[in-house]
Parts: C-alpha cells; sequence; structure tokens
C-alpha cells in the first residue's frame, strides 16, 4: 500500500498531452506532480495522451515526489481506460474527477484492485514506494523469530541486491546519444550501471566502489560475460530502476540487465548470448553473495 509520508503543499498540475512538460514537472520544485487526462486534454488526443503519461510513469525518475493521474469519469468510459494504463504504470495516486456521490470512490476503489490483481500488483500497492517490501521482509523474519524494529533495519542494511531491468543498448542510428566508452553494447553480455539516474542527485543510485568490486569478483570467478555501462551520455540519457528506492535502506545495490535496442519501445531487440550471461550472472549472484 502507498504511505502519505511526504507534505503536499504544492502540486503542479501538467497536461497529459505534452511531452516536454512531462519530462521537466520535477525540475519546478512541487510537492506532487498531476498528470492531468481529463479537461486538459482534448477528446481526439485521449488515447495518445494516456499511452503518453504511462510511459513517463514507467520510464523517467520523479525522485521523491508524488506521482498523481487525473483521470476521465469513469461513466464515460475512458476512466476505465485510464485506470488500466496508469495503475500498471505504478502511479501513487489517482484523482478522481468531478466527484458526484460516494458510489464513484466506491466504483474507482473496486476497479483499481480488480487491476492489480490481473496484474499481480498486491492491492494497495502502487510501486515500490508503498511499503510491501519491507513489510515482506518484515513478516519473513517474524517467522523466523526475529520481529524487532531494529533486527528489520540491520537486515536490510546488511543486505545485497542486483536491481535488475534492461539497459539502453549502443544504437549507430543515434550514436551521438551515446558515450560510446561507457556505453552498453549488444553481444557483449551482462550490463552493470553504477550510477543510475538524471540531472546529478535526484532520483539517482550510485554504487559504492567496494559493491562494484565484489560484484566483478562473483563474474570473474564464475567466468560470466559482463560490461559495465551507462543510460546514454551525460545531459543526453538517464534513469534507471528501483535501486534509488532501495539505497534509502542502506543495502548495497546496483542495476544490472541486458543491452536493448529500443528500450522500452513497443519492440525492444535483445542478445541472446546477454540473455544467457545474464541468467547464469544472477545464478552466480545469489550463490556467492
Amino acid at each position: 500500500m502507498y504511505v502519505k509520508d511526504r507534505l503536499r503543499r504544492s502540486m503542479m498540475f501538467v497536461p497529459g498531452n505534452n511531452p516536454g512538460m512531462i519530462r521537466d514537472a520535477h525540475i519546478y520544485g512541487a510537492d506532487s506532480i498531476m498528470f492531468d487526462l481529463e479537461d486538459s486534454v482534448a477528446y481526439t488526443e485521449k488515447d495518445a495522451a494516456r499511452f503518453l503519461v504511462y510511459n513517463a510513469l514507467k520510464t523517467l525518475h520523479f525522485g521523491t515526489k508524488e506521482t498523481v493521474v487525473r483521470i476521465n469519469d469513469l461513466s464515460s468510459g475512458l476512466g476505465v481506460q485510464d485506470l488500466e494504463a496508469v495503475v500498471r504504470a505504478g502511479v501513487q495516486v489517482v484523482r478522481l474527477p468531478k466527484t458526484d456521490s460516494a458510489q464513484d470512490v466506491i466504483d474507482c476503489e473496486r476497479e483499481i484492485q480488480r487491476i492489480e490483481r490481473q496484474a499481480g500488483i498486491p492491492v494497495g500497492a502502487t510501486g515500490m514506494t508503498s511499503r510491501f517490501f519491507e513489510n515482506t521482509v518484515a513478516e519473513i523474519m517474524t517467522l523466523a523469530g526475529e520481529d524487532s524494529p531494529l533486527a528489520l533495519r540491520r537486515a536490510l542494511a546488511r543486505s545485497r541486491m542486483l536491481s535488475s531491468d534492461v539497459s539502453a543498448g549502443f544504437d549507430p542510428g543515434y550514436a551521438g546519444k551515446f558515450e560510446t566508452k561507457n556505453a552498453a553494447f549488444m553481444g557483449r553480455g551482462l550490463c552493470f550501471n553504477k550510477y543510475t539516474g538524471s540531472r546529478g542527485k535526484g532520483g539517482s543510485n550510485d554504487a559504492d566502489a567496494e559493491y562494484v568490486a565484489l560484484i566483478r569478483d562473483i563474474m570473474d570467478e564464475a567466468g560470466v560475460d559482463f560490461q559495465t555501462c551507462e543510460l546514454g551520455r551525460v545531459n543526453a540519457g538517464g534513469g534507471g530502476t528501483i535501486a534509488y528506492i532501495m539505497a534509502k535502506y542502506g543495502m548495497n545495490v546496483i542495476d544490472s540487465g541486458v543491452a536493448v535496442l529500443s528500450m522500452h519501445a513497443l519492440w525492444e531487440v535483445a542478445n541472446k548470448a546477454d540473455i544467457y550471461e545474464a541468467y547464469r550472472g544472477y545464478k552466480a549472484f545469489i550463490e556467492r553473495a
């Protein structure tokens, strides 16, 4: 379940059909960013805006900003389509438009729970910023006879993690967006991104040198082909996984995955050898870390 653990002193409204404003919304310092799919979007652009907001929630990092989406009226049919997209994308808060009765809220909650069940999302969870992971570890520790809050904090801080996703593979068609000495290349094995994020320290994670050395030793001992890389050159790329969230517990975490072309597009291309090396690398990490 998403826990509101931050102030909501200001909220920035962003039209859901404006990619430039969506991309830059985080820089203005509002506590919450609300992507609007209702009044600010013409009827003919509803589908495009929904797809744009879905991809923004999936691929952009808004740091500590609360993400909110105002959906269309459920009775229009558009509202349910909006929920299908934004709930699966991990939005933190859904805002109804012009609510007429308590039944509107009940109906919205029912639809959200239905989508969460279908998507395999714990009902009430809205992303890794929820307490789901922490609570799951606490439940396991309780079954093992360790149920103090301090023991939980210590366990999380002493954990080691590979935050597995994919990395942007070097694309000759967009060579100017990559730094070739630090880019991920197809066919060169499992990728590790020491630093992920964008715009400096905001919403970022940077694995320390000791942890990177440990990962390298594990991969070398197992004979795994791997490469280190970054997500685009400075000021031309950015992004990452949930590593920056898990790092808040003090645990060692680094982004990993295979290089793909057209990352997060409808069609992605990966190398079979890289996928196999990823399997070998993850196996070695579980056995030796």
